[in-house]
């Protein structure tokens, strides 16, 4: 009796042995699961993270690679504007030259008449002298001399007519000379304008090469950060691949 009681006992405590294991075998089961299941929750969380930042990263690099084409359209306007100017400049330079060889023509051409002025008036003054010399000679001692009429008349208007002559050259000359120089005068002004357009175009040009370098710092910063977004997105994609990865095989299990 005794004995029988003894292996009763025995089985007993064997039975509470084998449960004793079995619950924690279950109760290691369920934890494992626990953590397998907060494991995956833990990766679709981090997905959906993955999933707003490379969204938000794609949206940054397309709004920064439009603001490049942007300013690289602006470039090449204010490039086109450059040359513009440039073309203006050369072709305003060539009319200032143009009027410099006018207005050297005109200094020749005034100097010139001056000159013609100034023989024509030493031309007077000697006639006038000798006018004056046949003033103080009576016609009739003229005719004497000449001893005919016809010729010292003749003489007489002679000198009449070239006195006439060089009055009207020096009319003339004089009228020639103002004319040229309210042409040369004419001429200054329109070299003064021009000057003062080349100065303008000058300071456009500057305007626009100092616009064109701050558009071209602009864009180089533009670009910049277009690539390190592209960059950060690269890394997100990356990182979202090895997490969809890990969540594959925490669900495989």
């Amino acid at each position: 009796m005794i004995r029988i009681n003894k292996l009763t006992c025995a089985a007993a405590l064997i039975g509470i042995a084998i449960l004793a294991t079995g619950t924690g075998y279950l109760s290691a089961q369920t934890t494992e699961a626990e953590q397998l299941q907060r494991a995956i929750q833990e990766k679709n969380a981090n997905l959906e993270q993955l999933n707003r930042e490379i969204a938000q990263y794609e949206a940054l690099a397309d709004k920064t690679g439009q603001e490049a084409k942007t300013l690289q359209s602006r470039i090449k306007q204010l490039e086109q504007n450059a040359k513009s100017i440039d073309l203006d400049i050369r072709k305003t330079n060539g009319k200032i030259d143009v009027a410099n060889l006018d207005i050297r023509r005109i200094s020749l051409d005034i100097g010139e008449s001056e000159e013609r002025v100034k023989l024509s008036r030493e031309s007077i003054e000697n006639s006038i002298r000798e006018i004056h010399m046949a003033d103080q000679t009576s016609l009739a001692e003229i005719f004497l001399n000449n001893k005919n009429l016809s010729v010292t008349l003749e003489e007489v208007n002679s000198q009449l007519n070239f006195n006439n002559a060089l009055q009207k050259l020096v009319t003339d000359s004089r009228r020639e000379q103002e004319i040229l120089n309210n042409t040369k005068l004419s001429q200054e002004e329109k070299k003064k304008e021009l000057q003062s357009l080349q100065n303008e175009l000058s300071s456009k040009k500057k305007a626009v090469e100092y616009t064109k370098s701050e558009q071209n710092d602009v864009l180089k910063a533009t670009k910049n950060q277009e690539q390190a977004y592209q960059k950060i997105l690269k890394d997100k994609v990356a990182l979202k691949a090895a997490t969809e990865k890990e969540l594959f095989e925490y669900e495989s299990k």
